[in-house]
């Protein structure tokens, strides 16, 4: 296994190693994407703010 070990708290929060959200310019309040893989890996994926503007409302819009 490569890479950093990091816990679970009571709350189910795991916190992001500093060098992780640095490297993937990950910040207070971002939103990020999470799956898993079925063999134990899980996939976190940084959601692009103008996801949100042009994945979603349009969607939502067009539903109106």
């Amino acid at each position: 296994m490569n890479g950093m070990i990091t816990k679970i708290d009571a709350n189910g929060r795991v916190q992001l190693p500093l060098a992780i959200r640095y490297g993937l310019d990950l910040c207070t309040g971002d939103r990020i994407a999470i799956d898993h893989l079925g063999d134990g890996t899980i996939i976190l994926k940084k959601i692009d703010p103008a996801f949100r503007i042009n994945g979603v409302l349009p969607k939502i819009i067009q539903k109106i």
